[in-house]
């Protein structure tokens, strides 16, 4: 269970690491009683929060993702890895289905971006 807002939630995760950048996706199923809209509002904060963010993210859209049609929305920004060095990050969260999904990319300020795979790459079920 992870602490989001003032409820625990249960969330998978997966993650990987490559060219010293951090990838990971992470699934928060959905209920019918859930204000999906707060929740997400919530874990962006709670993510900003842990990396202690600088500045105002930069936001920019990707493809489509497929069925529907919606874009996913990306978030470029600064912040700082627990260890205080620092780290540039892309961030998406996207509802599919009764899932809500996070995207993340963490890397080295001016490492090469690696990220366009990752994110165009992402497909609904």
């Amino acid at each position: 269970m992870v602490p989001l807002g003032t409820a625990a939630i249960s969330m998978d995760m997966v993650g990987c690491e490559a060219d010293g950048a951090l990838f990971a996706v992470s699934r928060v199923a959905l209920s019918g009683t859930t204000d999906t809209a707060l929740l997400q509002t919530q874990w962006q904060q709670a993510s900003l929060l842990q990396m202690r963010a600088q500045g105002v993210p930069e936001a920019e859209e990707v493809r489509s993702l497929a069925p529907g049609g919606r874009a996913l929305r990306v978030l470029h920004l600064l912040g700082q890895r627990p260890d205080d060095s620092a780290v540039q990050a892309r961030l998406a969260w996207v509802v599919v289905g009764s899932d809500l999904f996070h995207l993340a990319v963490y890397a080295p300020p001016g490492a090469p971006d690696t990220t366009e795979p990752f994110f165009s790459g992402v497909t609904a079920p």
